[in-house]
């Protein structure tokens, strides 16, 4: 694992910075549609089996400088790519209503804005905007930093940016089970060098502006036990859009409400030895009366959706110019408020889903082959023993969520090439 931070190098100066991810992979069995509700970012990457540029991204700005005085900085990064969706937020690159009205509470049911293709729905290249903020620096205790504007959320392991990523694939995780960005104000107290503590308020997950009429409040706390272990925990909580019932018969929505919706991101990290790095991270979310699920009489009903997973991230420098990188994880969504979706139960059509658990195995290789230019090549395994079933179960409809809704698992191979300049 590479070890240097150019950050510090550029503290108090201007900068321009990029990379470009370019990759595919060899299937197209992906059938369960993400959150995001195109065929976009999925818990792997983008479209499966097409080869094209996942991101071309371009950071530039000026960094605080923290030297024992105040400071002004401010940052904004572009995403151009397929992986746009990912970085994409309610209120800027999508709109706030729905597409058949009604507040939209993701970017899946969102009317998009300057990514609309001619059918209505999204291209499959687009331009984002993941972060736009000013930073001020004061020299408090060890370090005061405050954000305000539009900047990543500091949740999990991974990240949108590409280059900031060990696996081309993405985790279950990071795909369903957490927000990207906020918009809003964050600041960082550090009582130490090796304790910070984090806290602020946003317009919520991914949301540059709000469509529900209240805040939501983000918390953090990140301890450096030594330079080889580190801990970190990041929350956000607040109203969330989870009652916007459609009429088919009159295709409106025929109600709009909001209950509390909370999640927190753990993430450990350890050096165990010269050539071994271990990370553990662990998500949960709940979301009230934003399931739908059948009561005792076969009732459409609501109830909380909850998320929960955990994720190991282990990686072996082979050489100084190449490292081997095996991830495990284990996702389960209670009510499906994360995959399936809204239509997990469906009693106009008579059907349910059944089985919420979701499993990826990946082995990747990440190699150096010189200063700017990295290859990742991936081997991934996907298991869920999620299907689609009758309401008495009797009947089974689909027997998983990959290749078209007919198996329980998959295998992909894919890669990409990364250059950063």
């Amino acid at each position: 694992m590479v070890e240097y931070d150019p950050y510090l190098e550029r503290e108090g100066s201007f900068f321009v910075e990029g990379s470009v991810s370019a990759g595919g992979t060899n299937n197209r069995d992906w059938g369960l549609r993400p959150a995001f509700g195109t065929t976009n970012s999925s818990a792997r990457n983008d479209s499966p089996s097409d080869f094209g540029m996942n991101q071309l991204y371009l950071s530039f700005g000026k960094k605080v400088l923290r030297s024992g005085a105040w400071s002004v900085g401010i940052q904004a990064d572009l995403l151009y790519g397929t992986d746009y969706i990912i970085a994409s937020s309610l209120g800027l690159e999508s709109e706030t209503t729905g597409f058949n009205g009604g507040h939209a509470t993701r970017i899946a049911n969102a009317q998009p804005h300057w990514t609309r293709n001619s059918e209505g729905g999204y291209k499959n290249y687009g331009l984002a905007m993941p972060q736009a903020y000013a930073e001020i620096y004061a020299p408090w205790f060890s370090g005061f930093d405050v954000k305000l504007g539009h900047f990543y959320a500091p949740m999990g392991h991974e990240s949108v940016h590409s280059a900031k990523n060990f696996f081309y694939t993405h985790s279950y995780s990071f795909s369903y089970g957490m927000p990207h960005t906020y918009t809003g104000l964050l600041g960082e107290l550090k009582f130490f060098p090796g304790l910070a503590l984090q806290g602020g308020f946003s317009q919520g997950g991914d949301a540059w502006a709000d469509n529900k009429g209240s805040l939501d409040l983000i918390a953090g706390l990140v301890f450096q036990f030594n330079s080889c272990s580190s801990l970190s925990f990041f929350m956000n909580s607040g109203d969330a859009i989870t009652d916007n019932i459609f009429d088919p018969a009159t295709h409106k929505f025929l109600r709009y409400e909001t209950a509390k919706q909370t999640s927190y991101s753990l993430v450990y990290q350890h050096r165990i030895a010269c050539n071994w790095t271990w990370a553990i991270e662990h998500d949960f979310g709940s979301a009230k009366d934003a399931a739908a699920t059948l009561d005792r009489y076969g009732n459409v009903a609501h109830d909380t959706g909850n998320w929960y997973s955990l994720v190991n991230y282990i990686y072996r420098d082979i050489t100084p110019n190449m490292t081997l990188g095996f991830r495990f994880e284990w996702f389960k969504d209670r009510n499906y408020t994360r995959t399936i979706g809204d239509y997990a139960v469906n009693e106009l059509l008579g059907y349910k889903w059944d089985g919420d658990n979701f499993y990826d195995f990946s082995l990747g290789l990440n190699w150096n082959v010189c200063k700017n230019i990295t290859l990742r090549p991936e081997v991934r395994y996907d298991y869920s023993d999620a299907k689609m079933v009758s309401l008495d179960s009797a009947t089974e409809y689909a027997s998983g969520v990959f290749d078209q809704f007919t198996d329980s698992k998959m295998w992909t191979v894919g890669g990409d090439v990364m250059i950063e300049f």
